[in-house]
């Protein structure tokens, strides 16, 4: 049984930090930190395209609330330009951020391919 760690704990031990957030979830999280983090990142990404650009709420609030709070903006997911951007311009609070989205043409493919009706 793991033991839930206090605020100080977390900074010291980001691993055990990142573990809990993944646990809290709202999606179904598997594989490593690293693929649980990027795919996070797409799922938020999408949800805030579509609802900025395309006026669909594909997701409830609450639910795009907690994962975006979720993301480790300072987490290396091995593309140094997205990890720039979500580190610099991503705010959880809006989804304002897309429109600066570095890959803003891959989030609009996912979403035409996956969500658009």
């Amino acid at each position: 049984m793991t033991k839930k760690l206090t605020k100080k704990e977390r900074k010291l031990n980001r691993q055990d930090f990142r573990s809990t957030n993944h646990q809290k979830s709202t999606i179904k999280t598997w594989g490593a930190d690293v693929e649980i983090e990027r795919r996070r990142r797409i799922n938020v990404s999408v949800w805030a395209y579509a609802y900025e650009f395309e006026n669909d709420s594909i997701v409830k609030d609450r639910v795009f609330d907690e994962e975006a709070n979720l993301i480790e903006t300072l987490m290396d997911t091995g593309k140094p330009h997205l990890d720039d951007f979500f580190a610099k311009k991503f705010d959880p609070c809006t989804g304002m951020w897309i429109r600066n989205h570095p890959e803003l043409d891959k989030i609009k493919h996912i979403y035409n391919k996956f969500y658009a009706l």
